[in-house]
This record gives structure tokens, C-alpha cells and sequence, in this order.
């Protein structure tokens, strides 16, 4: 037995017969669940003498390894795992069934982190390990990794493992075997085959019952899916009833706080007529903690983009904790890359300059900045004196993770640390604007007071002499009072402001924040009648109808199109409820363009309607010369909700 190899190697340290009671106490601690204990056992083991023997170095490694991966900290765990697994695995003998498992955890690891190239990689050498039903499990994750593929080996791996079942296998595993076959068909198109094998596995895991479990929340989101495909949206609408979603009080995508859909062209294939449907799981804080792609139009990378975009949403903890356990654990969103990429924020410029500088000083962002994940360390970092506390209360400042007070508190201490740390004056600038932007400022009523905020920034010497600052807070001025008074042609003010930014012999020819002035003084002279003025404002840009409709500021919407008439009659009845993201473009006309439903939970039921809404939607009118697009890639999010 794989103990009695342990005290025999250890023989020679000091007291063998206590080393391998204490690694008997530690193994018989991980497979009761008490992974803590087993870990600090673990630990004490490899720094003693017994650690020094690479073959029980190597069985403690990966040990304590699968023990951190049952606690979800798995970036530790595969450290662990594969310190040890290779030494094991040469063993050969009783060390087979060990490394085969290790090789097995690497493989959930790297599906978990969505690392699917690695983790075909180990679950090949799990494989190669393996024999009889062994294969079951590794066939399974094989094929879920490879069911984008195209090429036919993830129906190939799931069939495999479903022939090698014993004839007695209970029908709930039964039923497993026959989802993993069921979504390698749907994802090759064979969508009769997948039908019929998914409704076996429905009535293996007991049919359309109020029974609820994760797999069966699984089965007939699937079945939906395949319904969807059939275009029968009875059945599509009547496996979605039984699966909750749309049906609790707190639907998951209404209180979202960071959540983006992935840029078009940022991955191969990644276009606008691609998409996917991705299944994902919330943790306690808010924080996404596993993403995966269900069902895509497109190949693996496609689907790998979509779920890497779903690991990146967060929630507030607070509005977290409001949903309910079972749907934290298991929700599917229909999801459409964003062509929005390119459009250009009134702070870029701002914001690119303080990146430099903030970089220059060893301060550079974190993959979890932007997720409540990443908000611990955020808050640690935001207490210091240097440059990385000043990026993290910048971070923070504009965090719609947090509340107001917290978000004032952290522009608060990045305007002092601004000043402390000299920094340049785009840097004190952004802060200063991330100040007064802190509260939203909701209430209509006060946009008085943030004028009056922004008008003493911009009398500020210092702000004054930089010229992309005293640029961004003048076009900030002028943008407000726009919109506060609702006529292009009423107030020549606001000409005057535009021109300052426009005509400034300070920033570059074809510096962005000239050509957004620019395209505001043509909008203006249309409004008023004068064309000819519009046309040679818009000339001076040097840019064509597409690129400015990427920098110009976003014409206001004067009609929302929302209307609880398009509120869909057989989702009323059934008592859904639900979320579409919407994104489009804006036409010179004020009228929309091309809407597409980019997400949408539950899956496929509300984004016509929230199309049929924005098509009927009005925005505030612009000057283009051949009336092309005034705005690219705007978006706006519906939320269905029933009355109470």
C-alpha cells in the first residue's frame, strides 16, 4: 500500500513510525472533508525529515494539492499538484490510480480557469493512466473541452463513456453521461440526436418535476436550448418554467454592477453574428467563480472569449447575498460581442495620461481590479502613501461596486495624494474629476451645484495652463449645459465653449478632444440652419462619418421607445421575468440602427421585445453630411418585471 511506501522511505529520519502516523492522520483528514486540518498537516510533514524523500515530498505535494482544490483555491492547488505529480506518476505500481487522479484534478483546474489546452493536455496523460470505467470521468471532461471543436472527437469521447457504464450504473449517473453525449451533438448541429438522448437523461433524473437539483436545472436548460433551435418556443418556454429562471424576486442581472460583453474581433472568429450561451456561479461576494461556455456559434475560442468575459462580471456583495443560493450556483445568459471598442470616453485622454505616469512609478492595474474579487485588495492598497495607493483609489473612486459614501472617500484621498505625490496635471485633473463625479449626481435638481464644481476646477491656474485638462473640463461644461437645455440653437454660450477647445493652438490637429468640439459646433450650426458652417466644422475633424461616430459625444435620447405593451403576452401569463441588453447605433436622424440583443437573461426570451423597443426609440438629431451615423455602438438594458 502506498503508506506502507511512505514509512519504508522514510526509514532512515527519526522517528519513521510518528512521520507515517501523521501522514496516515493527514490523508485520513483530506477524505473526511477537514482539507484545513489536512493541509497544516501536510505542511508540517514536508518541512520535516520525512519532506526530504522526494517520493513522499512528492505524495504530500499532491495531497495537500487535491485538498486545496476542494476549497476552491486552485492556482495553489495545481502549484501543489504538479510539484508532485510527475515524481508519482514514475513510481508506476500502486502510485497509478494516484498520479491518474492528480492528472484528473489538473484537467477540472484548467476547465475551471478556462486554460482548455493545458487541460486537454493533462486530462490525456489522466487517459493514458486509466483503464475500464476508469475512463469514464476523463473521457467526459475530454469531450466538454473539445465539444467546439468541429471535428466530431468530443462524440466520440462521450459515447465511449457512456458504452463503458456498467449495466447497473443508477440512473442519475446514467443521466449525466447521456448530458455530456446529448451537448456534444447539439454543439456539432446534430440537434434530432441531442434531443432525444437529453430527454432520456431528463427521465433518468425524474422528468418535469418541482424536484430541483443543479442537474436537473442543467437537463432542461438544455432542452430549452434544444427547443429554441427547433424554433418550438412552447416546449423552449415551457423547459425554461422548469428550470426558475425568470422566476425569482430578485432576478441575477438587475443589480449587476460590472458586467460587459467581450469586444468583437478580440478573439479569432469573435464576430457580431457569433454567440453563445454561458452557464456561470456566483460566490458569497459577488464574484463570478466559474464561467463556461454551454452552446456558441463559433469554434472553442469563440466560446472561450464569451466565458472569459462572464468571469469578469461582479455584483456588490450586498446584492449577492439577495439571490438566492440555488440560482448563485447555476444561471445561463445569452450573450453577443459588443462592437463598442473603439468608441472613445470624454476622460481617455486623461485617463491614458495618468495610466503612464502612474505605470512610470511601478503602479499597474490587476486582472481583478474591476471585480469584487479584487476589492480587498483595492481597499488595502488605497490606505498607503504611494503610487499604487493613489491607482487604487482612482480604481475605486470610479467603482460601481461601491456605495457613494466610499466612492467620495476614495476621489477624496486621491485628489490629497495627487498633490502629495507631485503628480503631473492630467493626474490631479482626473482625480479632481473623479471627485466631483463621485455621487452620479441622479437628482436633475443639482446639476447647478456640479457646474459650479466644475467651473472653479476649471478657474484653477494649474488646470488652466494644461491643455488637455483645461480641454476635457471645458467640453465637460459645455456637454452638461447642452443637455440641461435641451436646444442645440438656443444658447450661443455654449458655441463659445466648444470654439475655446476647437480653436486652441495647445492640443495636436487631430487631438480627439479638438475633433469632439468640433463635431459639437456642427451639430449646433445644423440645428440653427446653417449647413454651410456645419460642413466646414465637420471638415475639420479629418475624419470620416465612422470614425467620428466613434469620438463624438453621445446624442441625449429624447423618446425611450419602453412601452409595457411590448411586455411578451405568453411570458406575462407564465409569469417571466427577465433582462436584454441592447446595443445599437444612432443615425444623424436621431433615429436607431441596427439593434442587436448582445445579452439577455433567461436566454432568448426578452430580446426582440427590447429590440422592437429601441427601434422606437429618439435621440437628439446630428449633423453628418451624408446623414450616416451619428453614434456607434450605443446600448441600453430593458428590464422586464411584472406588477406586484
Amino acid at each position: 500500500m502506498f503508506s506502507v511506501m511512505i514509512a519504508g522511505a522514510a526509514m532512515a529520519a527519526a522517528s519513521p513510525q510518528s512521520a507515517q502516523a501523521a501522514f496516515d492522520a493527514a490523508t485520513k483528514a483530506a477524505e473526511a472533508g477537514q482539507c484545513e486540518e489536512a493541509i497544516a498537516a501536510f505542511d508540517r510533514l514536508a518541512a520535516g525529515p520525512a519532506g526530504r524523500n522526494k517520493t513522499v515530498a512528492a505524495a504530500i505535494a499532491v495531497r495537500r494539492g487535491q485538498c486545496l482544490r476542494r476549497l476552491g483555491r486552485h492556482e495553489e492547488a495545481e502549484r501543489s499538484i504538479r510539484a508532485g505529480v510527475a515524481a508519482i506518476e514514475a513510481q508506476g505500481g500502486s502510485f497509478r490510480a494516484e498520479a491518474r487522479d492528480a492528472y484528473v484534478a489538473l484537467a477540472q483546474i484548467g476547465t475551471t480557469n478556462l486554460t482548455y489546452d493545458q487541460a486537454i493536455a493533462d486530462v490525456n496523460k489522466a487517459l493514458a493512466l486509466s483503464e475500464g470505467t476508469e475512463r469514464v470521468v476523463p473521457l467526459q471532461i475530454r469531450s466538454r473541452l473539445t465539444r467546439f471543436d468541429g471535428d466530431g472527437a468530443a462524440i466520440r469521447d462521450a459515447e465511449e463513456a457512456l458504452k463503458l457504464l456498467p449495466a447497473a450504473t443508477p440512473k442519475p449517473d446514467l443521466a449525466s453521461a447521456q448530458i455530456f453525449a446529448g451537448r456534444a451533438l447539439l454543439a456539432a448541429g446534430r440537434v434530432a440526436e441531442a434531443d432525444a438522448l437529453l430527454k432520456k437523461a431528463l427521465a433518468n433524473n425524474g422528468g418535469l418535476t418541482l424536484r430541483v437539483s443543479l442537474a436537473d436545472i442543467a437537463t432542461r436548460y438544455d432542452l430549452a436550448q434544444v427547443a429554441l433551435l427547433k424554433k418550438n418556443m412552447d416546449d423552449a418556454r415551457k423547459y425554461l418554467v422548469y428550470t426558475g429562471a425568470g422566476r425569482i424576486s430578485e432576478a441575477p442581472f438587475a443589480s449587476a454592477r460590472s458586467i460587459e460583453a467581450p469586444t468583437c474581433d478580440s478573439a479569432p472568429g469573435l464576430t457580431p453574428d457569433s454567440y453563445a450561451v454561458v452557464e456561470f456561479a456566483l460566490d458569497d461576494n459577488g464574484a463570478v467563480q466559474s464561467a463556461q461556455p454551454i452552446f456558441v456559434q463559433g469554434g472553442r475560442e469563440v466560446a472561450l472569449a464569451y466565458a472569459r468575459a462572464v468571469r469578469e462580471w461582479s455584483w456588490a456583495p450586498e446584492d449577492a447575498a439577495k439571490i438566492p443560493v440555488f440560482y448563485r450556483a447555476l444561471t445561463r445568459v445569452e450573450l453577443r460581442c459588443s462592437k463598442a471598442g473603439e468608441t472613445m470616453d470624454l476622460q481617455a485622454p486623461l485617463i491614458q495620461e495618468s495610466e503612464a505616469w502612474l505605470a512610470g512609478k511601478g503602479a499597474t492595474g490587476t486582472p481583478t481590479e474591476q471585480q469584487a474579487a479584487g476589492l480587498a485588495t483595492l481597499r488595502q492598497a488605497a490606505g498607503g502613501s504611494d503610487a499604487a495607493a493613489l491607482r487604487a483609489n482612482l480604481v475605486l473612486a470610479g467603482s460601481g461596486l461601491i456605495g457613494t459614501p466610499e466612492r467620495t472617500a476614495a476621489s477624496d484621498r486621491a485628489v490629497a495624494l495627487a498633490a502629495t505625490l507631485a503628480a503631473p496635471q492630467a493626474v490631479r485633473t482626473h482625480a479632481a474629476l473623479m471627485q466631483i463625479e463621485a455621487s452620479g449626481w441622479p437628482d436633475r435638481r443639482e446639476q447647478g451645484v456640479r457646474l459650479r464644481k466644475l467651473d472653479a476646477l476649471l478657474a484653477d491656474r494649474a488646470v488652466a495652463a494644461d491643455p488637455v485638462s483645461r480641454a476635457t473640463v471645458q467640453l465637460r461644461v459645455a456637454e452638461i449645459r447642452q443637455r440641461l437645455a435641451g436646444n442645440r440653437a438656443a444658447d450661443p454660450a455654449l458655441d463659445a465653449a466648444l470654439t475655446a477647445v476647437a480653436d486652441t493652438p495647445d492640443l495636436p490637429e487631430r487631438h480627439p478632444l479638438r475633433a469632439r468640439a468640433l463635431l459639437g459646433l456642427a451639430n449646433n450650426a445644423a440645428a440653427r440652419g446653417d449647413f454651410e458652417a456645419a460642413q466646414r466644422a465637420f471638415a475639420r475633424t479629418g475624419l470620416d462619418e465612422q470614425q467620428c461616430s466613434l469620438v463624438g459625444a453621445k446624442p441625449d435620447m429624447k423618446r425611450s421607445g419602453a412601452s409595457s405593451a411590448f411586455y411578451p403576452t405568453e411570458l406575462t401569463r407564465l409569469g417571466f421575468e427577465g433582462w436584454s441588453r441592447i446595443e445599437f447605433d444612432i443615425a444623424a436622424d436621431g433615429k436607431t440602427v441596427g439593434p442587436r440583443t448582445i445579452m439577455s437573461y433567461p436566454p432568448f426570451l426578452f430580446g426582440d421585445a427590447a429590440k422592437e423597443m429601441i427601434a422606437r426609440a429618439r435621440f437628439e438629431q446630428s449633423y453628418r453630411p451624408a446623414n450616416g451615423l451619428a453614434c456607434a455602438a450605443d446600448q441600453r438594458t430593458f428590464v422586464f418585471r411584472l406588477p406586484t
